[in-house]
């Protein structure tokens, strides 16, 4: 079964340390997530120039998959575009790895929820 995607829709975020701009998709931010697997962008200011202060942002893509306890980030990006296609890149990569937790956690949204959420053909039939 094929649960990749091809564009979703970025959500803004916030962390709550740094209070630095993060980005997700689906509600799958790490820290709140119902879903096994999370996924996150996040920003770091690092020197260009140490002799003058300068600092430039760059981009990192981070996913998680917390009951398989394992991760990956990507990155060092330059541009928020390139850092969202690669972390989408890996997220692909964690459902093909790990389809049927998904499945089982889209059924378990769909039970709990009904209405809220559409059936997008994921569903596993008994």
């Amino acid at each position: 079964m094929d649960l990749t995607l091809k564009r979703v829709k970025w959500q803004k975020g916030t962390d709550f340390i740094s209070n630095s701009t993060t980005y997700s998709f689906d509600n799958r931010f790490p820290d709140i997530t119902d879903a096994d697997i999370g996924v996150l962008i996040y920003s770091e200011k690092e020197f260009i120039n140490e002799n003058y202060g300068e600092k430039k942002t760059y981009f990192y893509g981070y996913v998680v998959n917390r009951a398989k306890e394992t991760s990956d980030t990507v990155g060092r990006f330059k541009t928020l575009k390139e850092a969202k296609l690669e972390t989408l890149k890996l997220f692909n990569e964690y459902m093909g790895l790990f389809a049927e937790d998904e499945i089982w956690y889209r059924n378990l949204r769909l039970s709990l929820h009904p209405g809220k959420y559409k059936d997008d053909g994921m569903t596993l039939k008994t």
